[in-house]
């Protein structure tokens, strides 16, 4: 698959990254919920160059649906941080 054209083209793709840049540079933790298994989209965001750009562990692909999967859990990252509340959890 050719992720310049999965991603909407080479405008569409910088404007990602710069969003995503930025959005890191400020501190915030971006992640990906799909309904695709990570096995599948994880190198497409590699080969896009936007990988590095994702927090890994919040990387949600379909398997978190299934059986035994995380859905009714918190992100592995959000499980241990102090100063959230139970409401703040909920809202994430």
């Amino acid at each position: 698959a050719d992720p310049l054209r999965l991603f909407g083209g080479a405008r569409r793709l910088e404007a990602l990254r710069s969003l995503l840049s930025s959005l890191r540079g400020l501190g915030v933790a971006c992640g990906v919920c799909s309904f695709n298994y990570r096995a599948v989209f994880e190198p497409l965001l590699s080969a896009a160059g936007l990988l590095d750009l994702f927090d890994r562990d919040l990387l949600l692909g379909a398997e978190v649906f299934e059986e035994g999967g995380a859905l009714h859990s918190p992100p592995p990252r959000l499980s241990g941080v102090d100063g959230l509340t139970a409401e703040d959890r909920r809202a994430v």
